[in-house]
């Protein structure tokens, strides 16, 4: 993590990473760089980010970032449509 100072006029917290585009080398896109920013919050997305890699730390470098291993061993990415809906059946849940 680097310390960006005088960002907006104070001191600023900030976490680079290359997201690698396999898909589109071809098109000649290799990638994109992700910059997380740490605020003063529980869920700031350094914390959270910094809470994944440490809870799985035997995910393969060749599945997507946000993967989990599966019953039958294969891994299966996270996707927006699998997350939203395991937050509605939380939701509902709570009320």
């Amino acid at each position: 993590m680097q310390l960006l100072k005088n960002l907006w006029g104070c001191q600023v917290w900030l976490q680079i990473f290359r997201l690698t585009f396999s898909k589109d080398k071809e098109k000649g896109l290799d990638g994109e760089d992700i910059y997380l920013i740490h605020y003063p919050l529980l869920s700031n997305l350094i914390n959270a980010f910094e809470h994944h890699l440490a809870s799985n730390p035997l995910v393969p470098n060749n599945v997507p970032l946000f993967a989990w291993q599966t019953m039958d061993g294969s891994w299966c990415p996270m996707t927006k449509d699998w997350f939203m809906g395991k937050c509605t059946e939380i939701w509902k849940r709570k009320g």
